[in-house]
């Protein structure tokens, strides 16, 4: 939660662990970005192998993709515990950073 900057060309990413047993999982919030010509930004919640398959610029699930906005709300359930990767993708762009202002959460059940 906060104000996160994200530079041109590049993406910055939260990892998060999700207990074994856990179940009604669900990642809830929103974002906001600002600066540069076109104030949007990429949103992903994705897990491990698909976050080192889409670093490596291979075709990657996720969970949540919110598209090329510049706010929305993010809403996922996702299947089991484990760890995920909220990611916040500026690679597209080659001139602005971005400033996100982001405020999500993680649920679940025992």
């Amino acid at each position: 939660n906060g104000l996160l900057t994200v530079n041109a060309g590049s993406y910055e990413y939260y990892q998060f662990t999700v207990p074994s047993g856990a179940s009604n999982i669900q990642v809830s919030g929103t974002f906001t970005a600002s600066g540069g010509s076109g104030n949007d930004i990429k949103v992903y919640i994705m897990d491990s192998t698909n976050f080192v398959n889409w670093q490596n610029g291979h075709s990657a699930s996720t969970y949540y993709n919110s598209g090329q906005l510049t706010t929305s709300t993010i809403s996922a359930t996702l299947p089991l515990g484990g760890t995920y990767y909220l990611v916040y993708d500026n690679t597209f762009s080659i001139i602005s950073q971005k400033n996100v202002n982001t405020q999500v959460n993680l649920s679940y059940t025992s």
